[in-house]
């Protein structure tokens, strides 16, 4: 008798729970955003600055673009969100480890890792769909333009993009260690080489032409963050 009621019992229970479970999340948070108008397009997907410190902030129009954290200690429940300034919906784009987002027009780049040891490359339409993995590893994204540029830290080099046709171009292989950060403007790539003994941030300032892709050393002393008066401003 005490089997049967409870086999009743948990007929009766086993819906509600399962009703719980499969509730909708709070009307605070929905997937992807399908209303997006925009009214200025940027022309540089993030700042200097913010990518300098992770890219875990974005910004185009009145929007803001972020890495939300989960509770957990764990980069699969991490989520690109979207939120217009002045409205309390959070907009869920993109799932797993982010970081170096870049916003221009209707789509994001960004780098994910989540278990693996190196970030790829994605980009991901702001309504959620059409998510593309464009890299197998990318370091320091910056969009600016038609390109993204990054850093290859398996080949050890840079390279850039069309965000249209996502073909790479090799541009310079770096020798020894460094490179990872770079700071692009119109006509060059700057970025240091920290020699093989070094201890710290010691290195060399290096400028790489995007026109001709050639290198050269403009000093010796220890540089290891860089900024362009004019260029660089932005910091979220």
């Amino acid at each position: 008798m005490k089997r049967v009621l409870f086999i009743i019992l948990l007929l009766l229970i086993l819906p509600v729970t399962l009703a719980i479970w499969l509730l909708p999340e709070s009307s605070d948070q929905e997937y992807g955003i399908k209303k997006y108008v925009i009214e200025k397009e940027n022309e540089v997907g993030n700042s200097f600055s913010n990518i300098r410190n992770g890219g875990f902030v974005a910004a185009q129009d009145d929007w803001v673009f972020f890495k939300k954290s989960s509770d957990y200690d764990s980069p699969s429940k991490d989520f690109l969100m979207g939120r217009k300034e002045g409205e309390d919906t959070n907009y869920k784009i993109a799932p797993n480890h982010l970081r170096f987002i870049n916003v221009r027009g209707e789509w994001v780049f960004y780098t994910s890792s989540a278990f693996l040891d190196e970030e790829r490359l994605f980009k991901v339409k702001l309504d959620g769909t059409h998510r593309k993995k464009l890299a197998e590893s990318a370091s320091y994204v910056q969009v600016i333009g038609n390109w993204i540029y990054y850093y290859d830290t398996v080949k050890n080099g840079f390279y850039k993009m069309d965000i249209h046709n996502n073909k790479p171009i090799p541009l310079f292989t770096v020798p020894g260690d460094g490179g990872e950060i770079f700071l692009v403007d119109d006509e060059n790539i700057y970025f240091y080489i920290e020699p093989e003994n070094s201890q710290g941030s010691q290195g060399k300032l290096y400028s790489l032409s995007l026109k001709s892709n050639r290198a050269k050393k403009l000093n010796d002393d220890i540089h290891y963050f860089m900024s362009i008066e004019g260029v660089d401003g932005q910091f979220l």
